[in-house]
């Protein structure tokens, strides 16, 4: 295919008008074939499945923070491997038939008392449990491995199909369970307990329940899909963020128009369907009388409609307000899913680092910070530091509810610090909420977000030439500091772009407020 009949063709998907599909031929015979991913994919959206299955090229690229929980995803799943002893891992590729070769050879050694991520296929599905605990000669209970700390709904349909397709090819499965990790179970140092690290979930009676009542309506309607030679025309919405952000997100906004009704702040989600009902794609298209528009989103609507920003008096009022010093401060955490301080628990969340300038009265802006070395706890070192750079006066400005809720956590921890820490909370002033109740600018396209504000009001400051550009991403950094994966020169150069990240940060604080000062005076 030329190079202008492959942009013809990627125009027509985003667009969303059908297509031929060369999904017929040699190179794609392993497409007709369902997943577990793709049948996941697949009670998501009708496009993705069949995007996934014939155009898996045109994913979202893999970002830093989403390998980094896709890497977490893998070391979680060794670990409960270790849990359940005694196994064989199926590590060979599908392709050749290698891989359901060797889960034969697993399955006829009675030796083995488990097996890890062996292949089965039926009814065109492909599946990978991720532990088969042998039970009786051809008995097994399955457990499905996840990340997170509770069983969730997605995760009934993920090990109802596994069942399907075991039970299918001939194997009895006992029980079916979800294996979590355990937020009660307080990390010692050395080798993790692999017992109490995780938390085991029976689910046999909801996954049969699940196979029972929807997976043969589902399955029929997802083989439909992959049938035909056309893409599903389907309008984004709610469903490409639940339960989990679609693989496709860009690809399918490639024509949508910058003030979508997706960008309305706080819409909820039968709004939004009520909103594409009525035909109506933008926000400049939404009618004044729509009776289910708040305040904030009436006036981002007004604003998108004539262009021009909206300004309430009271934040004239709440800036004018603010006592000097004014402290501008920014905080980073990170919530590691496993442990790796004693006495801490699986996603327990510790600052590492802070930014804070510091604006006078006569206009001399300071800046101090703090970023832990990464060897221990961080959270005792953070604190002292914090109180020990914040005068005990002036306000206290930040962006969001999240410092504060990081303050209170740290204060419940070290009570010899609780006075002074509830002293710092007392002056904290919220940004976020004078602006989102506020104020809107049509260039914040639709979002409140630091990142999305500073643009607007402080457009001299960018955090394109960063190392670092988002609050996940730092978390990962330091991660990588913490666990030694990263040494020498190279985490001399991260922890500098933490730096310079978290005191960008701050910097736009300072830069908002002064934008406010100035055009509101």
């Amino acid at each position: 295919m030329s190079d202008q009949g492959k942009q013809l063709e990627l125009f027509n998907l985003a667009v969303q008008i059908p297509v031929e599909t060369p999904k017929h031929n040699a190179n794609n015979n392993r497409s007709k074939f369902l997943s577990k991913t793709r049948f996941m994919a697949g009670l998501q959206c009708d496009k993705r499945l069949y995007l996934e299955s014939y155009y898996p090229g045109f994913r979202d690229p893999i970002g830093n923070s989403l390998q980094a929980l896709f890497d977490s995803g893998h070391r979680v799943g060794a670990l409960a491997r270790e849990r359940f002893h005694g196994g064989r891992l199926i590590d060979q590729p599908l392709r050749n038939g290698k891989a359901h070769a060797a889960t034969r050879d697993a399955l006829n050694d009675e030796s083995l008392d488990a097996i890890y991520e062996g292949v089965f296929t039926f009814d065109g599905i492909n599946v990978r449990p991720d532990v088969l605990k042998r039970i009786g000669k051809n008995e097994f209970d399955m457990i499905e491995v996840k990340s997170s700390t509770r069983v969730k709904r997605e995760h009934i349909p993920d090990i109802s199909v596994q069942v399907y397709v075991l039970e299918g090819s001939g194997v009895k499965i006992r029980n079916a369970g979800i294996l979590v990790l355990n937020t009660g179970y307080s990390y010692e140092g050395g080798e993790y307990d692999l017992q109490r690290l995780f938390s085991l979930h029976d689910v046999t009676d909801r996954s049969r329940a699940w196979l029972a009542d929807v997976f043969a309506e589902r399955l029929s309607h997802q083989k439909n899909v992959l049938s035909v030679d056309q893409v599903p025309s389907v309008k984004i919405g709610p469903h490409c963020t639940r339960p989990y952000q679609c693989s496709f997100y860009s690809f399918c906004r490639e024509d949508v128009p910058e003030n979508h009704i997706e960008n309305m702040p706080y819409l909820k989600a039968d709004e939004f369907i009520a909103l594409q009902e009525l035909g109506i794609d933008s926000i400049a298209e939404i009618p004044l009388d729509f009776e289910h528009l708040t305040p904030v989103q009436r006036r981002v609507r007004n604003a998108v409609v004539t262009g021009e920003p909206y300004m309430d008096t009271a934040l004239k009022e709440q800036i004018d307000s603010l006592v000097y010093p004014i402290h501008f401060i920014d905080f980073e955490a990170f919530n590691p899913a496993l442990p790796v301080y004693p006495n801490s628990r699986p996603y327990e969340v510790f600052p590492f680092q802070w930014s804070l300038h510091m604006l006078d009265e006569v206009g001399t802006l300071s800046h101090y910070s703090h970023l832990s070395e990464g060897n221990e706890d961080p959270s005792l070192e953070f604190i002292e530091t914090l109180l020990a750079s914040v005068n005990q006066t002036g306000s206290v400005v930040v962006y969001s509810n999240y410092e504060k809720t990081r303050l209170e956590k740290l204060a419940d921890r070290f009570s010899s610090l609780r006075p002074a820490i509830y002293q710092l909370i007392e002056r904290i002033f919220d940004l976020y909420l004078a602006i989102s109740k506020n104020y809107y600018h049509p260039d914040f396209g639709g979002s409140f977000a630091l990142k999305s504000v500073v643009p607007v009001l402080a457009p001299d400051l960018s955090y394109d030439e960063l190392e670092v550009k988002e609050g996940s991403h730092a978390a990962l950094v330091f991660s990588n500091i913490v666990s030694g994966s990263i040494s020498g020169q190279e985490r001399e150069k991260a922890m500098d772009a933490l730096l310079q990240y978290c005191k960008v940060d701050t910097e736009g604080l300072v830069r908002i407020v002064s934008s406010f000062k100035k055009n509101l005076e």
